[in-house]
């Protein structure tokens, strides 16, 4: 694996035992398509999969531009 620090060297043989990869070049190109593939499903994911933004948003009465009241009247 050559020179480096050692925490480096350390990930990189366990990504490579992980991945079942002999080389680092094989590990770090599959390492790079597993994160570009990820980062694409997080960006490309339909928005209303995203938490937060289901079909349940109806109104709760809590929150900014809610007219409910607190306390006694």
């Amino acid at each position: 694996m050559g020179q480096g620090k050692p925490a480096v060297r350390r990930a990189l043989a366990e990504a490579m035992r992980l991945m079942g990869a002999t080389t680092k070049k094989e590990t770090m190109d599959a390492a790079l398509r597993n994160y570009v593939a990820r980062v694409k499903r997080l960006v490309l994911q339909p928005v209303v999969l995203r938490p937060g933004r289901g079909k349940s948003r109806g109104r709760s009465g809590c929150g900014p531009g809610s007219s409910r009241r607190t306390g006694a009247r």
